[in-house]
């Protein structure tokens, strides 16, 4: 072989490798854009998923927060007061359409009358209530303020803590007059005092008023007397001795009940008291008002009165024995 042959043999070589070397670095070119390709479409995806996580994630932290942020509360008005007064009174008056009540010539309020499931309320919109169904005789509690006047109240027993936002031993301590009567009562009725009891009693003025009181009785009747001028005839004090009596018969009142929880059964042997004071009525209890005691009583022109009963079948097996006067919550 000559040699020009074999340099053409080399060169041909030569071609060869320099074009496979050509190929391998092409591919490589190729292949190394795919994969840069591949890791920012990758990058991206990456960075796609953690916005939307990170979205995902502050939503639920404004979903948490606004649950657990606290909702605030608009203090209750004095409108929706009356609508929830209204709304007792209103579901009161359907409970009473389904009940047999008590005629009002035998029927004594006890404390006003109940309402709802508020005893003793001795409260003006119970008053009203019970006028409206036909009651005229109501039995009105007073108790003694630390400034020597009276307000409608049970008593200084912790009773106060049913109408006012306050605690029971708080309640056991007498209040002044103005901060009984400038509290809010706890259902949005109006508390009274002496006053505002003659005022109600001037409006209506076929209604009366029994007193009751577990404070010392006399100067409570003093007190009344002097404040209650042009309207005693319809204020009917109760007295629990007999020596209260005179007392009170001096200070105007003409209409007395005797009532004798406080007394001994024997009370009713003292005929000589009976037959000399003219009294409105005699109140005892359900367990000592026999038929015998009844018969007793009405032969001397006394009323028989009986406190409290709130079935009416046992009411009017008393009145059809002789009673005159049922004190009842809601008969």
């Amino acid at each position: 072989m000559t040699i020009k042959e074999c340099e053409k043999i080399n060169n041909k070589i030569y071609v060869k490798r320099l074009l496979t070397i050509i190929a391998v670095i092409v591919f490589s070119i190729q292949l190394g854009s795919c994969d840069f390709n591949s890791d920012k479409n990758t990058d991206e995806n990456i960075n796609k998923d953690n916005l939307q996580s990170q979205t995902e994630e502050n939503e639920d932290l404004n979903v948490a927060e606004r649950k657990t942020e606290p909702i605030s509360e608009e203090p209750k008005s004095e409108n929706s007061d009356a609508v929830a007064k209204n709304e007792t009174i209103e579901n009161e008056a359907e409970i009473q359409k389904e009940k047999n009540s008590l005629p009002s010539e035998n029927s004594i309020m006890h404390g006003g009358g109940t309402i709802g499931e508020h005893e003793y309320p001795n409260v003006q919109e119970v008053l009203d209530f019970h006028y409206n169904r036909g009651k005229r005789i109501f039995e009105i509690d007073f108790a003694k303020t630390s400034d020597n006047h009276y307000v409608c109240l049970h008593g200084w027993d912790g009773f106060a803590s049913r109408m006012f936002d306050i605690t029971h031993e708080e309640a056991k301590k007498p209040m002044t007059l103005k901060e009984f009567m400038t509290f809010k009562e706890k259902r949005g009725f109006t508390q009274m005092d002496t006053k505002a009891v003659v005022k109600w009693l001037k409006k209506h003025k076929d209604a009366y008023i029994v007193t009751d009181t577990k404070d010392d009785n006399i100067p409570f009747v003093e007190y009344l007397s002097e404040n209650s001028k042009g309207i005693r005839d319809r204020i009917i004090p109760q007295i629990y001795s007999f020596e209260e009596y005179d007392k009170a018969k001096s200070l105007g009142f003409d209409k007395i009940i005797l009532t004798t929880y406080k007394m001994q059964p024997s009370f009713r042997y003292e005929y000589e008291f009976f037959e000399k004071n003219k009294l409105f009525g005699i109140t005892v209890a359900d367990i000592i008002a026999t038929e015998d005691l009844i018969k007793d009583f009405n032969s001397r022109g006394v009323n028989v009165c009986v406190f409290t009963i709130n079935d009416i079948n046992r009411a009017n097996e008393l009145i059809n024995q002789g009673v005159k006067y049922i004190y009842t919550d809601n008969l």
